[in-house]
């Protein structure tokens, strides 16, 4: 790569590093549930397994970051299919908005509590990571 390649990246870096820095979660966070459209996943705990990064999310207008979750335990997330159809999974992804990660107080600074928040469900008209 030459150095004006490198330059004309540095933008793009910039942007990502600071788009990162403002989401709620991170890989790894262990997360509840919040702001969500399917009941079935109230307040579920979930790990962030993995990025998904920017991507279309329901009826928003602009694309989400979304993340690859892992459900905790034996409950398995909803996902109402475009199609019709209910699927049960233990992985699949949600936008960083309907996640708050449980971390110790002093690392959460800027985020809402859980207590503050009208909890709502993982919305599932994405289809889901098979996994």
């Amino acid at each position: 790569m030459d150095a004006q390649q490198q330059h004309d990246e540095q933008p793009y870096f910039q942007k990502r590093e600071k788009m990162m820095r403002s989401l709620n979660c991170q890989v790894g966070d262990i997360a509840i549930t919040v702001k969500c459209e399917v009941k079935a996943n109230l307040g579920k705990m979930v790990r962030i397994i993995g990025e998904h990064g920017l991507d279309d999310w329901s009826d928003f207008d602009k694309p989400l970051f979304l993340w690859e979750i892992e459900s905790i335990g034996n409950r398995r997330l909803r996902y109402d299919l475009p199609n019709g159809k209910v699927s049960y999974r233990r992985k699949g992804l949600a936008p960083d908005i309907f996640l708050r990660p449980i971390r110790d107080p002093g690392e959460l600074e800027g985020i809402p509590r859980v207590e503050e928040l009208e909890i709502c469900l993982i919305n599932t008209a994405h289809p889901p990571i098979m996994g």
